[in-house]
């Protein structure tokens, strides 16, 4: 065998080990105490690509415990790449080239230098289309707006139909320094729609949610809607209501339990005249089973009741003026026979079903960040319009929430969550601080005739990103914003515009915004 040949397959046989080891290392870097261990030997950072801060913050950083932040903007993958295999294949490229160039400097034979020439290109083809597939395997479908993506927009009409007037526009986000995707409305009955495509091996039955924030604008006729979704322009189920929460970001998240091929649709909008519009960013998916050591965020605790060890006939206590005003009995789920539901029936104003909740001994008010149920309001012979009604909350008959307008609260027949955020039920001190206590909820109506099934209280998320970055003084992360959280495969595990996250032991890559301007940076969480 030609001498340049036999070195030629020694080196590329050489790459692609060096390949794995490069995977390797750094996925056991992500998930160990590894990065300590080689800045402290002087190992070379892995990770680094182009320093991106000065030497004051690089400084601040160092002081503080945390990594250099030696990764730009641009180098996150947000959906679209891989931040290890991102290392290893222009590593394993530039190798072969390095080599192929080495061959025909060594004045090798014309015909064998076309025959490794092909060898070298078919190998970068090669190299790059696995690299690819690697990635779009394992990344979260994401849209973040700022960089390209496989996600068409449109207006469409509620039955999925192209509309004839209004437009989409991805523009400069509301109050961030980002773009986000602007919908605006031409009339009534419009939505917004995407057109996902998903990863060639791929269905929609891979992913458990789909998360997206979303901005109502003070400005327009956005005040007052029911905001409601659909997949595949299906059954519309209403997700969230604008209303005082204008001119802000939120984020909605909308559990899939859906069949599907290898794309979809996604419609959300509301019904509004032209002027009504909205701004959403950071579409994403998230597939079941995602997740492990150092590389997600756990689930915060809850209390939950779904009444399925109830009896049959057994009553609950309500909130009511008289005994004969309502009535709150365990039943048969009205959509799914084989599970049970707390049946509301009413006949005075002002009837609701009452909860006792105790919580965790160590536990009060104060740790928990939401309360939710799911409500269905069959049709009502006695009523015409027994879905648009005002929503009440009471905590140990004070009330919390009430409404005055009567909104629709859900679809005919249809389970639909509602979700009431602590933080919006201006709690005193004294109600923070209780570790028992009694929820009162429901419609107020004198003819009422509906289910409530799944009550649920969601516990805060307990380590905050400012505790994991303390220490550094250049940067005020108590005033950040618009922060990103991404694992090492380059996805977004968390975005917010408050820094409340907590985060499972691990390497991860922070983007964040303080006084208006972009930050990068790595951080380390030590359980």
């Amino acid at each position: 065998m030609n001498r340049f040949i036999l070195k030629y397959k020694i080196i590329l046989a050489a790459s692609i080990v060096m390949l794995g080891l490069s995977w390797n290392m750094e996925v056991s870097f992500a998930q160990s105490d590894g990065w300590n261990f080689a800045r402290e030997n002087k190992f070379k950072d892995p990770f680094a690509q182009k320093n991106s801060f000065n030497e004051e913050e690089q400084g601040s950083l160092r002081g503080g415990g945390i990594t250099p932040p030696e990764v730009e903007e641009d180098d996150i993958a947000q959906g679209e790449g891989d931040l290890p295999l991102g290392n290893a294949v222009p590593f394993l490229v530039g190798l072969t080239l390095i080599y192929g160039v080495f061959l025909l400097k060594n004045k090798v034979h014309n015909n064998q230098k076309k025959t490794l020439m092909k060898k070298i290109i078919f190998l970068i083809c090669i190299t790059a289309f696995a690299g690819l597939s690697n990635i779009n395997a394992q990344t979260v479908i994401i849209a973040d707006f700022d960089t390209s993506f496989p996600i068409s927009h449109s207006i469409v009409t509620n039955v999925g139909a192209l509309a004839s007037s209004g437009s989409t526009a991805i523009e400069a986000a509301p109050g961030r320094a980002d773009n986000a995707l602007h919908a605006t409305y031409g009339g009534y009955e419009q939505n917004l729609q995407l057109n996902v495509a998903l990863p060639q091996d791929k269905i929609l039955s891979d992913y458990e949610s789909i998360a997206l924030e979303i901005y109502y604008p003070v400005a327009g006729d956005n005040r007052y809607k029911d905001v409601k979704y659909s997949i595949n322009n299906g059954t519309k189920t209403k997700i969230d209501a604008t209303g005082g929460d204008l001119g802000q970001w939120k984020t909605l998240t909308i559990p899939l339990n859906v069949a599907g091929d290898n794309s979809f649709t996604f419609e959300i909008g509301y019904n509004a005249a032209s002027g009504g519009n909205f701004y959403i960013d950071n579409f994403q998916l998230k597939e079941k089973g995602e997740g492990g050591e150092g590389g997600s965020i756990p689930e915060a605790s809850s209390v939950f009741e779904n009444f399925e060890d109830k009896t049959i006939g057994s009553v609950y206590d309500m909130k009511r003026w008289y005994p004969e005003d309502g009535s709150a009995t365990i039943s048969v789920d009205p959509a799914n026979p084989d599970e049970k539901s707390v049946r509301i029936t009413t006949s005075n104003w002002d009837a609701f079903l009452k909860m006792d909740f105790v919580l965790p001994s160590e536990k009060t008010l104060a740790d928990y960040e939401t309360f939710s149920f799911d409500i269905y309001i069959p049709a009502n012979s006695n009523d015409e319009y027994p879905n648009y009604k005002n929503m009440f909350v009471y905590l140990d008959d004070v009330k919390k929430h009430e409404e005055s307008d009567y909104p629709q609260q859900a679809e005919i027949a249809v389970w639909t969550t509602k979700t009431f955020n602590f933080d919006n039920l201006s709690l005193t001190d004294s109600e923070k601080a209780k570790n028992s206590f009694a929820l009162a909820f429901g419609l107020s109506t004198d003819k009422g005739d509906y289910y409530i099934d799944n009550a649920k209280l969601t516990e805060k998320a307990e380590t905050g990103i400012n505790e994991a970055l303390s220490g550094n003084e250049s940067l005020d992360w108590t005033k950040a914003t618009n922060i990103r959280i991404y694992n090492l495969n380059g996805q977004l595990l968390k975005s917010s515009i408050f820094p409340t996250f907590a985060l499972a032991g691990g390497l991860y890559i922070i983007k964040a915004e303080v006084g208006g301007k972009p930050v990068v940076t790595k951080m380390i969480i030590k359980k």
